[in-house]
């Protein structure tokens, strides 16, 4: 019996003895006086277990105390479609209360008269100042002693039932000594170090660079990696709440905001100097945000610091807050000094992963060019095609001066483009329109734009018309700097610029005409004539190497898929998909929107809850670097995570973004403008990049490449407006019909899980869908495939997978927009030996893990080798990065780039009677999955005895109540449980504990 519903039986004890003792006190009948015929009939039942009975009085004073509870606890009501489930679980727990009574009875437990009166005896109400009060307890006894007696009595059924529960604890709870050790080790805490070589890295197509050959080159090249002074400092952006959109228009409220964030950012450095800690401070604007860094003369674009300001900075020592605000893009800003760095050479660990990169990326181009070239001389005649001689001239009109405009020609184009300087006044009721004065820079800079754009059209036209008529014009060649080129085949670049290639696809488009042809990009125009075809022309190593590549690339395919093939047809039982799930489902739909009665708190509270879903967007304005692979390989995919990370480190040693954007990012968009991506909302972009992008403010460098579908993003963002709020009163229509539906919901998953839980079996839940008219839907699934499924989705798969046939779901499953599913296992079928087509995907995929999987053993010998030889651990990871350190490890922890590991658990904290690692000695290679790697434990904490107790505790509530569970169900056999109201016998009880209890 728990120690809830213990007190709940005390309580209803003593009442019972107080109010039968001021009964008898007050309103005792005169000596003479009729008294009634018969006892008032006793109150009704809900339930009856065996003989017992359970009143509807007990049950409804027990659920308005779970109630009162639960508001205590989170200051919110219990939702009034789960209130059939709290009373049905609080019903459960009195008919395991009188379950308990009659199986104590039966095995003959008792407990005696002076134990229950004992045990009443320490009842609140029985002491005075800490003290049991021997007159009190007396007056109530002889007041009224029958009362008395029952209430002893049931005292002692319930201290029986207690001694049972205690027993059951005993025989089927875990032991004493299993729940310590479990607990100390669920509580323990060491720090890690660790060294992981990851299997991804290695590709095995080419030799892996030697950990000396990366030290050499760090020592060869030390003036790459030399790093300008900087200074890190943590941030805090006082800028909440942000100015409304309506209000940042206005100059007097911009002025009036930016005044309450300088007294607000004031107040934090006042609390500061009174000794309080910054972090507890700046808790409401986020805390101070780290590692943002600046270089002298090249600060983060947030930050408006004035030169005194910015020198001050790199002469602060470490942990200095700077002594007065700094003015931001939007607010203010109080600033930390964390570190001031000069400028150094890096050190090893800090670019040795950068090293590894740049030689594996010479490696596999060196490994690529020698078999790109064994091919070219391979299939050099049958290269053999038309090669085309050309000549071409390209007109830039950014190259073009068209002279300065005169007023005239500004007054002209002005007066013609009126429309573009002219808006709709709400406040003069009318169009209103710029005067010339105030838009001049802007028609000035937009005539000479339009004139380049016409002047370099009519120059090219100029020289084809020209070269149609077969005339040359000297001076206009020779403006315009023709050149000649070739021979090269169609659909060659006669060079490396963006022109270059726009005449190649002009000249292909064209088959290789000959008459002179006129192309466009942008405001780029290309001239360009073929002057003689070169029949049987053998295409130069240049010119043939994208075809090359795709035949290359081709044959690497060919011999991946034969060595699959081989490994295949040696053991194609290897191979074999799992057993067969054929499982079923019915979908229970969701109650039309329109049907769900919402109150106009409810509607409130959705609001307040939801209040981001109903505010002006949250905007970023952001730049980026795409590195996208080159093709769709495992290879690829790393070397292009790996040019991606070098990038990082060059932007973080202070490199200028925009000029690193220009030169490396693979987003043709992008490319000219320093990656900018203007200001975007939520759902503009790609959602990998969406999360990392709204998670950062403004001057914010992303800490690692961002993945998606188009490959590794580096990202900047230079300013961020947060959310602004609507009232409810502009929003309510839709905010009303978004609770409906999360009510629906609700609703919909109380319908689909009570009628999961009245279904025992397939057979059962085909005569319900029958009787129900519902729709039955039946689908096959191959154990081991649930991550071809969408990943929102693969959990349920994985469970499914453990179903026995004929046997429910554990649980139901939502299907967005369908409802809730209620599924079960009709057969499952064994697997079966699959056809090479089948297999071809899964084959390749191994065949090609051999390769990387030998490249990574390889190096794993030699980082032995280096050890054998005098290397510590730490020497050894400096070539990877250096050791990844992890604080606090507990069991179950996750390890950056690791994951989560039984076998690391068990190697670091023992298992059993074996004792886990020395502290300070480095462990022999540890396999997993995805590689392998070395660790260290550091310091060992040992849990306090205070929170081990409390850790067995919880343990023995969690393991016993698992153990009892099906106990229940056999008393509730052995003594008949009855539930004699519908509507509780109707609500099944939840999966999870209810939020009353």
């Amino acid at each position: 019996m728990s120690q809830s519903r213990w007190r709940a039986v005390m309580a209803i004890v003593v009442t019972l003895l107080v109010a039968a003792g001021m009964a008898v006190a007050q309103v005792a009948p005169p000596k003479g006086a009729a008294r009634p015929a018969q006892a008032p009939p006793p109150p009704p039942a809900v339930a009856t277990v065996g003989a017992l009975r359970i009143t509807q009085t007990e049950l409804d004073q027990r659920v308005q105390q779970a109630l009162a509870e639960y508001k205590g606890r989170t200051t919110t009501e219990v939702p009034p479609e789960v209130m059939p489930i709290v009373r049905r679980q609080i019903l459960e727990g009195l008919i395991r209360r009188d379950l308990l009574v009659l199986e104590a009875r039966r095995r003959g437990l008792q407990a005696t008269e002076q134990e229950a009166e004992a045990q009443l005896q320490k009842d609140p109400f029985f002491q005075v100042n800490g003290k049991f009060d021997a007159a009190r307890f007396n007056q109530v006894r002889l007041q009224n002693p029958a009362v008395f007696a029952s209430a002893i009595q049931t005292l002692r059924t319930s201290l029986a039932a207690q001694k049972l529960m205690r027993q059951l604890q005993a025989e089927k709870g875990p032991s004493e000594a299993t729940l310590r050790a479990r607990a100390r080790r669920e509580l323990m805490r060491v720090d890690v170090d660790y060294l992981a070589v990851r299997r991804s890295e290695f590709d095995g197509n080419y030799p892996e660079p030697r950990e000396s050959e990366i030290l050499d080159y760090y020592r060869g090249h030390a003036k790459e990696f030399e790093r300008p002074q900087r200074a890190l400092l943590s941030i805090v952006f006082v800028d909440q709440p942000a100015l409304p959109d309506s209000e940042a228009a206005v100059p007097a409220e911009v002025t009036a905001w930016n005044a309450r964030m300088k007294q607000r950012a004031d107040s934090i450095l006042a609390g500061v100097k009174a000794g309080r800690k910054l972090e507890e401070l700046t808790a409401p604007f986020g805390g101070p945000r780290p590692n943002q860094i600046a270089l002298p003369g090249n600060f983060p674009g947030f930050w408006g610091g004035n030169q005194a300001v910015n020198q001050s900075v790199f002469t602060a020592a470490p942990g200095t807050i700077l002594p007065e605000a700094v003015p931001g893009q939007h607010g203010w800003l109080v600033a930390r000094v964390d570190r001031v760095e000069p400028a150094h050479v890096a050190a090893f660990r800090e670019v040795a992963r950068e090293i590894r990169a740049r030689l594996r990326n010479e490696r596999r181009q060196g490994f690529e060019e020698q078999g790109l070239r064994a091919l070219y001389e391979t299939l050099r005649d049958s290269l053999k095609t038309t090669g085309y001689r050309l000549r071409y001239a390209v007109v830039d009109s950014a190259s073009i001066d068209p002279g300065q405009p005169g007023p005239a020609d500004l007054d002209r184009y002005y007066r013609a483009h009126l429309a573009d300087y002219s808006s709709f006044s709400s406040q003069q009721g009318g169009v209103t329109t710029k005067p010339f004065a105030e838009v001049r820079d802007d028609v000035q800079a937009r005539w000479l734009r339009e004139r380049r754009a016409e002047l370099a059209r009519s120059r090219a036209e100029d020289l084809r018309d020209a070269w149609t008529r077969g005339k040359r014009d000297p001076a206009l060649e020779q403006r315009l700097r023709v050149r000649e080129a070739g021979p090269l085949p169609l659909g060659v670049p006669v060079d490396s610029s963006v022109a270059g290639r726009l005449i190649a696809d002009s000249l292909a488009a064209r088959a290789g005409a000959t008459d002179p042809g006129l192309a466009r990009s942008g405001d780029t125009w290309a001239v360009f004539q073929v002057l003689a075809r070169v029949p049987d022309y053998v295409p130069s190593f240049a010119q043939a190497r994208p075809r090359l590549v795709e035949r290359f690339r081709a044959r690497r395919q060919a011999e991946d898929e034969d060595g699959a093939r081989k490994l295949f047809e040696a053991s194609p039982r290897e191979f074999q998909s799992g057993n067969v799930v054929h499982y079923s489902r019915v979908m229970v739909a969701p109650p039309s929107v329109l049907r769900v009665p919402l109150t106009h708190g409810e509607v409130e509270r959705y609001y307040r809850e939801h209040i981001e879903k109903y505010s002006a967007a949250e905007l970023v304005s952001a730049q980026h670097i795409l590195i996208s692979p080159r093709d769709r390989t495992a290879a690829a995919d790393r070397e292009a995570r790996a040019r991606a990370d070098s990038i990082l480190a060059v932007l973080r040693a202070g490199a200028d973004f925009a000029t690193v954007a220009g030169q490396t990012t693979d987003d043709p968009a992008t490319r000219e403008n320093g990656g900018d991506l203007g200001t975007f909302g939520r759902g503009a972009m790609l959602p990998e990049f969406e999360r990392a992008a709204f998670a950062m403010r403004a001057g914010d460098l992303s800490r690692e490449p961002v993945r998606t579908s188009v490959g590794y993003h580096i990202i900047k963002v230079y300013d961020y407006r947060p959310l602004s709020t609507n009232p409810l009163a502009h929003v309510y229509s839709n905010v009303s019909s978004d609770a409906a539906e999360v009510k629906a919901d609700s609703l919909n998953r109380v319908q689909a899980d009570s009628l999961w839980r009245s279904l025992k079996s397939a057979a059962a839940a085909r005569l319900a869908a029958k009787h129900m008219g519902l729709s039955i839907s039946s689908y096959d699934h191959v154990i081991g495939q649930q991550e071809r499924a969408p990943q929102d989705v693969q959990p349920y798969f994985r469970r499914l997978e453990s179903v026995k046939a004929g046997a429910m779901y554990p649980g139901i499953q939502q299907f967005k927009g369908m409802g809730f599913a209620v599924t079960w296992v009709d057969s499952v079928t064994p697997p079966r030996t699959p056809t090479w087509d089948e297999a071809r995907e899964k084959a390749v995929e191994v065949y090609r893990e051999g390769a990387g999987t030998r490249a990574l053993n390889a190096k794993l010998a030699e980082l032995d080798s280096l050890m054998q030889a005098g290397w510590t651990l730490d020497s050894l990871a400096a070539g990877w990065g250096g050791l990844v350190h992890s604080a606090d490890y507990s069991p179950g922890t996750r390890l950056a780039g690791v994951g989560t590991s039984g076998l690391l658990d068990s190697l670091i904290f023992g298992s059993g009677r074996a004792a886990g690692l020395t502290p300070g000695r480095p462990s022999a290679w540890v396999r997993l999955p995805g590689g392998a790697l070395r660790l260290r434990v550091g310091e060992v904490r040992s849990p306090d005895a205070n929170a081990v107790t409390t850790r067995i505790e919880t343990l023995r509530s969690s393991e016993t109540e698992a153990a009892l569970f099906g106990y229940f169900d056999v008393l509730k056999k052995r003594f008949p449980v009855r539930i004699l109201d519908r509507k509780l016998r109707d609500a099944m009880l939840p999966q999870t504990v209810n939020p009353a209890r």
